[in-house]
């Protein structure tokens, strides 16, 4: 399945969001409830309402041939994955298999004041519902990372007037401090699908528009976010649909970092983060 791009002449959903094509994986664990775990073979192809799956060249396995208004898309399966010939031909950008940030269940791979997160229920849950933010807090990744498409849910909870949070990238941790520095897709208020500059230029770089997030948005419920960077080019995705298309002007401006989860300082609040996954682009060749 996948993503239809300019679909009903741009009128559905997310018409514009990445046209992906994927594949769901089936995990059936022994106890609890059945797993539906997505992979992507391609991002710029899509699904279209005319697609093949057969074996083309003979190995045994299946392969994929799509058809839609991008055009007609061949992607062969490798033993290890499914590798599209096409975007190579054309010198697109090769996107890794999407990778989990978080298991769901520990913090490896992340770190930060552990007073002010933990996990529950697969999420990692910033701040408390029974008492103040007395300041920012972040968990960050230790890897650091340039070019990417992340994907998570994400979900704020308190009061709507003042609680705020957000997913930094590209960030670095400001010595000796709670604070980090860098861009941040942003949560909270009018400010949801907007690209805030945390502890640097201190303003919001982008602003989503009001009626296409009022159109996105579900209020104190999960939210999918999107957040594609290449280059100097930020691209941000809520629920499907596109808020902000940036290109840093600034080329002094720092293009890589660490990716982390924001509770705002504030009233009693919570900020939830899970199915966090990420695809790292390499340029073609």
């Amino acid at each position: 399945t996948g993503k239809r791009y300019f679909a009903h002449n741009g009128k559905d959903p997310g018409a514009f969001e990445p046209a992906l094509l994927v594949w769901f994986e089936i995990r059936r664990p022994e106890k609890g409830k059945v797993e539906f775990v997505q992979h992507t073979i391609d991002q710029d192809s899509g699904i279209g309402t005319q697609f093949e799956l057969v074996d083309l060249n003979a190995d045994g396995k299946l392969d994929v041939v799509t058809a839609n208004k991008k055009g007609v898309h061949l992607f062969l399966q490798a033993p290890e994955r499914v590798a599209g010939i096409l975007p190579a031909n054309r010198g697109q950008d090769a996107l890794d298999t999407a990778h989990a940030l978080f298991d769901g269940k520990t913090f490896d791979g992340w770190e930060g004041n552990l007073d002010y997160f933990r996990i529950e229920d697969g999420a990692i849950v910033g701040g408390s519902l029974g008492k103040p933010i007395p300041r920012n807090e972040f968990l960050a990744t230790k890897k650091e990372y340039g070019d990417f498409e992340l994907r998570l849910k994400v979900k704020l909870l308190g009061d709507p007037v003042r609680a705020n949070a957000g997913i930094q990238i590209r960030s670095r941790r400001i010595p000796n401090h709670n604070e980090m520095i860098g861009y941040q897709a942003d949560m909270g208020q009018q400010y949801w699908g907007c690209l805030y500059d945390e502890s640097r230029r201190k303003k919001v770089l982008a602003q989503a528009e009001a009626e296409n997030l009022r159109r996105a948005l579900k209020a104190g419920d999960w939210n999918e976010y999107v957040i594609r960077c290449e280059g100097r080019r930020i691209q941000l995705w809520l629920n499907g649909h596109p808020t902000v298309d940036y290109t840093e002007p600034d080329s002094a401006i720092e293009q890589t970092g660490l990716i982390a989860v924001q509770i705002h300082a504030g009233p009693p609040s919570e900020a939830w983060y899970k199915d966090i996954t990420i695809r790292t682009i390499e340029a073609a060749k």
